[in-house]
């Protein structure tokens, strides 16, 4: 006799302050508007945020930032703005890295495009 496999539902719960029952709400209107369910909509957006900090973000020691070749840059999908105040502070040593390391990034990506 073959056994069927059960699927295991595994249910999470989450909190929301008084002050997010407006986002809720909102949330949960479009989804019912768009035919779409909710938990759907909250997987997407933790991938969604796994795909923005997942590898970037990492925890740096204090040691490391007292080490002359250590260098800390904005995550890469930051906000042009935060690019921006980086570039103006960076000296061009760092320039000149960041710019390789950007030219090595379009070379892979033209094979892929």
């Amino acid at each position: 006799m073959i056994k069927k496999e059960r699927k295991i539902k595994n249910i999470r719960t989450y909190y929301l302050a008084n002050e997010d029952f407006e986002l809720q709400q909102k949330i949960e209107d479009l989804a019912n508007r768009e035919r779409v369910n909710l938990s759907n909509i909250i997987i997407d957006a933790l991938k969604e945020y796994l795909k923005n900090h997942g590898d970037g973000n990492p925890a740096f020691t204090l040691d490391q930032f007292a080490d002359p070749d250590f260098s800390v840059c904005p995550a890469f999908y930051r906000d042009g703005s935060i690019w921006e105040k980086y570039i103006k502070k960076a000296d061009k040593k760092e320039l000149e890295n960041l710019k390789a390391q950007l030219i090595m990034i379009d070379r892979k990506l033209g094979r892929h495009i």
